[in-house]
Order: C-alpha cells, then structure tokens, then sequence
C-alpha cells in the first residue's frame, strides 16, 4: 500500500479533470492525501483501510480536516472477514489481502511475518455519495474491490497500482484489468512503471466519452505495444494494414 507515482497535479494538467469526490482505498497513514488536499481542497476524501496501526495513524494525522472521512475496513466484492498478510519493516505498505509471491523474491527485504482479521464491505452497500474518483492501491485486490461498485456508471476517473506479473497470488494483471475496466468504457491513458526490470507500476483511466476518436487509437495501440511481445503484435499490425512490407 504504498503512494502512487502518477501525482494528481501532473494528471491535471495532462487531462484537465476535476472530481466531485474521492475514494481513497488502501490509504494506510494517507502518504497521498497532502496531493489530494493541495489538488482538491474543498471536495469529500473517503478513506478505506482496515489494518489498525495504520488507520489510528491516518486518522490522527488528518482528523482535522472536516472533508475527510475514515473507513476502518476494506473494500472487495463480498462483506465478510478475512486475515490480511502483514508485513513488519515497510509501514505495512506491502500488506496484502492476497498471498505474497513473486513479490518475495523481487523485494527480498521486505517480510511477512504474521496476519491481520479484517473487515471486508462492498462499496455498493455503503451510503456513500458524489463519489467519481477511484484511488486504489491494494496490493493484487484491484479487481475485487472494482467489483465491489457493481457498476461503475458514475465514476469517471480511476488511479490504480498495476501488475505485469503475479507478484502476490492470483493478483489481477494488468492486461485483465484493462479487459475489466474496458467493460464500462474505461481506457487506460497513463501507466509508470518504476523499471522495465520492475513489474508493478500505476495506471490511470478515464472514460472513454472524454476522449477523442483520435486519443481512443492512439492509447488502445500504445497499451498494446507495451513490451516486446506488444512490439512485435505491432509489427503484425502494420504488415496487415500494408503499411510495412518484410
């Protein structure tokens, strides 16, 4: 669980949007809230995070500030409890839902040493309202929690980690969720990836109505060449349309 780095401000400027509300899902001690208030000052801010310390650090912090509001469970696609996988020497910023994997090997120092009962809820169930920005960073648990919206008619921006590989067990990937998403007009307009050697990063979609003809094609084609195998289905793509000839 830990920030994004696709800050707000540069995708302001990028896409020139402007919620009514934000979710804030997986905000363990609010590391991305200072952006959030400094980009959107006067609109609600929902924070979800079901691990103890670090909600009781997150809600000292900003208890202040009257438009922002804490959630002390998670969100997923069912109500239930379950035990979340914690980790002692990074903050909790890796504690997942879901059984660490890949991500053991790739981060060697970062440990999982015990569990965490948690409570799980569906948004859809929650009287909550004016919401149309998803922030999600939930370690592999992205599509459960999408899921948990039933529809997601009246969210129109999402920001989300991402995954090329299964770095915690049956984590969605990010080509999956790029079909998901897809589902409910949702383009992928922005990814960072932290290395080519790395496979997690952050991604951020809009709906596909507030972009053009032209910027629909352009990032359908740039997520698909993304990588070597998008590379060469590029290549394919070109020698269909004759384009190129071998």
């Amino acid at each position: 669980m830990t920030g994004h780095m696709i800050s707000n401000n540069k995708l302001i400027k990028k896409f020139k949007f402007s919620p009514e509300g934000i979710c804030y899902i997986g905000a363990n001690e609010g590391q991305e809230l200072p952006d959030m208030l400094n980009c959107f000052p006067n609109i609600s801010i929902h924070c979800f995070e079901p691990q103890k310390i670090p909600f009781n650090l997150l809600k000292e912090k900003f208890c202040n500030n009257t438009n922002i509001f804490f959630y002390n469970f998670a969100l997923g696609s069912e109500n239930k409890h379950l035990n979340i996988y914690t980790n002692d020497n990074n903050n909790n910023m890796s504690s997942s839902i879901l059984e660490p994997k890949e991500h053991l090997d790739l981060h060697p120092r970062i440990t999982f040493k015990g569990t965490e009962e948690i409570v799980i809820k569906k948004f859809s169930d929650l009287n909550i309202d004016n919401v149309d920005y998803l922030n999600i960073d939930v370690q592999g648990y992205e599509l459960e929690v999408l899921k948990g919206f039933v529809n997601l008619d009246e969210i129109k921006y999402i920001k989300t980690e991402v995954n090329r590989k299964e770095l915690y067990k049956d984590c969605v990937l990010v080509k999956d969720l790029d079909k998901y998403l897809k589902k409910f007009n949702f383009l992928r307009v922005e990814t960072f990836w932290r290395k080519q050697t790395i496979p997690w990063g952050d991604a951020f979609y809009l709906k596909q109505n507030q972009l053009s003809a032209f910027q629909i094609l352009y990032f359908n084609i740039r997520n698909k060449i993304q990588g070597i195998r998008g590379y060469f289905w590029f290549l394919s793509l070109l020698i269909k349309l004759r384009i190129i000839r071998l």
